[in-house]
């Protein structure tokens, strides 16, 4: 009898188990965050590793190149890190061009190409691809494409030079930023400390139509854009700038021509070269598309008291039509967080190549320092000639625009990370 109790009492009671499933599941419980969160660490700590890199990749350009930064750097990132270009025989020995984005895939380039992890977060399940067929998790600032690295407007610590796409990292509770590195390639999680705001404008653009209501929608509902940057450059902008970054975009379905950008050029008697989006009809720069789309979101930052002026320069005799819509509100101040623009005007016909009767903003002293929501649009319809906008500073007295210009430059322009 004293045997068999012995023998029963081997086992756990029900009780003890209990006891021990509890602490395995309190352990678990307090380990399993912790295991989570180092993990979502490394992988930001890799994300903004591999913005830091495409950056230098960029930056190290200059040193052969007497300070000029590539005219491309998307597709120079993806040739300096061994990967083929849309333009030359693909990885599977598919004749060029063998990326399309209204395939998904078609062919062993396009498969190898969307393998490809060094241009992408871990963290983002599916990144838009490049026009190289590659996903891709960040963008490059445009004041790193075809300028020269001497030239910029804004301090290196201050500029923006790759940005990652979408807000993936948590910094607390359920607060969640995105990685940008700077110029000088130092790194922040969001924007520094004492500023709510990243130098430059957020710049999108289409080529094919852009989605309704595109003028009017919140930044974060945008869609179908076929190029998307940080605006790092000066508040000047032309058609012909464009065509450096923007070279060899294509649009679905089918990559239809004429729908795209193509950086080739035919030469006239005059021996310069326009946009058109006509081929062969002397100096112009073909396949440009003919309907066209740009987008700026941001905020404006006065450099001083007085009047400020935007009219387009539209080329003479050009066919279809270039409408500008400028939003903004100039007269009061709008807190950072508001999200919401002021009133907006279509720049009319009259103020077309009218440096004399340009679109105003008069900003009265002391209201220099604050911050103004600012949204620009620019889109050819139909187009074939050479649009510009032309943003300056009007000195008093001095009627020839070729003197009183003073530009709005890049270190008056924000935007929110």
């Amino acid at each position: 009898m004293r045997k068999a109790q012995l023998a029963y009492r081997k086992g756990f009671t029900l009780i003890e188990v209990l006891v021990v499933v509890s602490i395995i599941t309190f352990l678990t419980a307090l380990t399993v965050p912790m295991v989570l969160n180092a993990q979502a660490r490394a992988k930001a700590m890799d994300c903004q590793a591999r913005a830091r890199a495409i950056a230098a990749t960029v930056i190290n350009y200059t040193v052969s190149w007497e300070g000029m930064l590539p005219p491309d750097a998307d597709t120079y990132v993806v040739k300096e890190m061994g990967y083929k270009l849309n333009t030359e025989t693909g990885y599977g020995g598919d004749p060029a061009p063998w990326y399309d984005p209204a395939t998904n895939p078609a062919n062993a380039s396009e498969m190898d190409a969307s393998r490809i992890k060094e241009l992408r977060c871990g963290l983002e399940a599916s990144p838009p691809k490049n026009k190289h067929g590659i996903p891709q998790s960040y963008m490059i600032a445009t004041s790193l494409q075809g300028a020269n690295l001497l030239n910029l407007s804004l301090e290196a610590s201050r500029n923006v030079a790759v940005a990652e796409r979408g807000r993936r990292h948590r910094l607390k509770g359920d607060v969640y930023l995105s990685h940008y590195v700077f110029v000088d390639l130092h790194g922040s999680l969001g924007a520094d400390a004492e500023t709510p705001v990243l130098q430059g404008l957020m710049m999108r653009a289409w080529n094919n139509p852009p989605p309704a209501g595109y003028n009017t929608l919140p930044e974060s509902r945008l869609t179908n854009m076929l190029y998307q940057a940080t605006w790092g450059r000066d508040l000047m902008v032309g058609d012909a700038y464009w065509c450096t970054f923007l070279d060899n975009l294509r649009v679905p379905p089918n990559s239809a021509p004429g729908n795209e950008w193509n950086l080739s050029y035919q030469r006239g008697l005059a021996g310069f070269s326009k946009v058109s989006g006509v081929a062969g009809d002397g100096s112009v720069l073909v396949r440009f598309p003919r309907n066209f789309t740009f987008r700026w979101d941001g905020y404006l930052r006065y450099p001083g008291p007085g009047d400020y002026e935007i009219y387009p320069v539209i080329s003479a005799g050009a066919d279809g039509g270039v409408m500008v819509v400028y939003i903004e509100n100039a007269g009061f101040s709008i807190p950072i967080a508001d999200p919401g623009f002021g009133g907006g005007a279509q720049i009319a016909g009259a103020k077309v190549n009218a440096p004399n009767n340009p679109e105003v903003r008069t900003i009265a002293a002391g209201n220099e320092n604050l911050y103004y929501p600012f949204k620009l649009i620019v889109q050819g319809t139909d187009w074939n000639g050479a649009w510009g906008i032309t943003w300056i500073k009007k000195n008093a007295g001095v009627a020839d625009p070729e003197f009183r210009n003073v530009p709005l430059s890049a270190a008056q322009l924000f935007f929110v990370p």
